[in-house]
């Protein structure tokens, strides 16, 4: 299991690579600066739309942060439709993609497997 103190180190290392400052992280995230040092210092925690905002910002996998290994997942995209909403998702800005998935959990949500379930939790 990877420790709180890892995830954070790993916020700190991303946000360093993409020369961005604390203060710019909080910006997008609509957050006091001060929230937002709290926040990557652990005393206050990281929601999941943070780290979903996170990750866009530092254009960087968000199962990096919590990957043991600390590596994105490799997910294999084979058909052209994929890569073209793959494509399509990447060219949004971030409200953009908020709106997608939303109209993504509107479309599945009356699909009742658990396998689509569990993946609507998750995005």
């Amino acid at each position: 299991m990877i420790s709180i103190v890892e995830i954070l180190d790993r916020l700190r290392v991303a946000r360093k690579n993409c020369k961005m400052k604390q203060e710019d992280l909080a910006q997008k995230l609509n957050l006091e600066r001060t929230t937002y040092v709290r926040k990557e210092k652990g005393t206050i925690p990281i929601i999941t739309e943070e780290w979903i905002a996170i990750s866009e910002a530092l254009d960087t996998d968000l199962s990096y942060f919590f990957n043991k290994r600390g590596e994105a997942t490799d997910i294999e995209i084979s058909s052209t439709g994929e890569k073209s909403l793959l494509k399509l998702y990447r060219s949004l800005n971030s409200e953009e993609r908020q709106n997608l998935r939303s109209g993504i959990r509107l479309l599945c949500a009356g699909i009742n497997t658990n396998k689509v379930q569990d993946i609507l939790r998750a995005f």
